[in-house]
C-alpha cells in the first residue's frame, strides 16, 4: 500500500499536494513537488540569496512541463479531483447520520444534484454526468479521502477558507478518520461486498496522524433534500 513520508518540515504540504494531484504518476508528482518547493523558496528568498539545489531535483525541474502549462494541468485535474472527494464525502456523511442505504449509486446521484448549479472556485460550472462521475471516482479513488477531507470544510468547517485547508493542523486528521472510513465501509449493494476504498491502492497516511471524526448532529439540509429525489436504478 502506498503511503504518504512526511518529515514535519514546510515541504510536506507540498508533497501532499503533489501526491494528492497526481496519485498514479510517480514522474509529474516528483516533477510537480520540485516546481512547487523551487517556486516557494526562491519566491521568499532575497534578491541576493543563494540556495542549494541537489542533482535530481534540478533534473526534475529541467524535465517538468513549463509553470503556466502545469498550472492549467493542476487546475483541470483539481476539478476532476473535487468530484471523486464529493462522493466519498457523501458517503461518509450518510454512514455517520444513519441515512437509509448508503450506495455508491446514491453518492453518484448526490454528486450530480449539487453539481448541477455549483461552480468551482475559478467560477467555471460544476455540472458533471453519471459518466463524469464515475470517471473520476475511478481516475482519484487512491486519494479521495484528502478530497473528501477538503470537501467537509464546506459543510462542517474547521479551517478559515479552502486556501487555509490544507496546512490546517486538523486536515490531516480528518483525512485519517475519512480513509479509516472508507477501508472498512462496505457501501450498500456493493459488488463482491468489498469496501469503497482499497486499502492496497489508497495512499496512507503515518499512523502517528491521529483520526479527527465529524461531530454533529446534523446532516447537511441539501443532502437530504437531494435523496428524497432519489430512485434507485430498475435491475
Amino acid at each position: 500500500m502506498p503511503e504518504i513520508t512526511l518529515n514535519g518540515s514546510p515541504d510536506d504540504l507540498g508533497w501532499l499536494r503533489a501526491v494528492m494531484l497526481f496519485p498514479n504518476d510517480e514522474q509529474l508528482r516528483k516533477q510537480c513537488f520540485a516546481v512547487e518547493i523551487a517556486r516557494f523558496h526562491a519566491l521568499n528568498a532575497s534578491e541576493s540569496a543563494k540556495l542549494q539545489i541537489d542533482v535530481e531535483t534540478l533534473r526534475l525541474l529541467l524535465e517538468a512541463p513549463a509553470y503556466g502549462s502545469l498550472k492549467e494541468t493542476v487546475s483541470a485535474i483539481t476539478k476532476r479531483a473535487i468530484v471523486a472527494g464529493d462522493l466519498l464525502m457523501t458517503l461518509y456523511i450518510m454512514h455517520k447520520f444513519g441515512l437509509k442505504e448508503p450506495s455508491v449509486n446514491k453518492a453518484i446521484f448526490v454528486c450530480q444534484q449539487f453539481a448541477h448549479k455549483a461552480k468551482y472556485g475559478d467560477g467555471t460550472p460544476m455540472n458533471v454526468s453519471e459518466r463524469t462521475v464515475k470517471e473520476c471516482w475511478r481516475e482519484f479513488k487512491s486519494v479521495a479521502h484528502f478530497w473528501a477531507a477538503f470537501r467537509l470544510n464546506k459543510a462542517y468547517p474547521f479551517a478559515p477558507s479552502d486556501t487555509e485547508v490544507f496546512a490546517h493542523p486538523k486536515f490531516l486528521g480528518v483525512a485519517s478518520a475519512v480513509y479509516q472510513f472508507g477501508v472498512t465501509f462496505v457501501p450498500y449493494r456493493a459488488w463482491a461486498g468489498k469496501p469503497v476504498l482499497d486499502p492496497k491502492t489508497s495512499w496512507r497516511l503515518p499512523e502517528n496522524i491521529a483520526p479527527i471524526n465529524l461531530v454533529s448532529d446534523q446532516p447537511p439540509d441539501r443532502l437530504l433534500k437531494y435523496l428524497k429525489k432519489y430512485k434507485a436504478p430498475k435491475s
